[in-house]
């Protein structure tokens, strides 16, 4: 797939959750999004296929989206065990 850099980000959001993940799932390096109701809004799963495409990802569109107040960035450097237990084609 070409996709080698990867990272979770746990996002703070301040106004409408909705608008704000509704705007973050239409990006295309997005393939997970969470609503949460801890100290984190939204948890993402962002995809790209180089560091400064990760980069330019979240930092120059998803931060950008208003409503965004706070962006906690976890890289993956190595994936250890991942076990989809979700059938295909339930999603939304």
């Amino acid at each position: 797939m070409g996709l080698q850099s990867i990272a979770s980000l746990q996002i703070e959001v301040s106004g409408d959750i909705d608008a704000v993940a509704d705007r973050i799932a239409a990006f295309e390096g997005v393939r997970y999004v969470v609503l949460g109701s801890g100290r984190f809004s939204i948890l993402v799963e962002a995809y790209a296929t180089s560091p400064s495409g990760l980069f330019s990802l979240i930092n120059r569109q998803i931060r950008e989206i208003p409503g965004v107040a706070q962006i906690e960035t976890f890289l993956y450097d190595s994936v250890h065990t991942h076990r989809p237990i979700f059938p295909l084609g339930t999603g939304r």
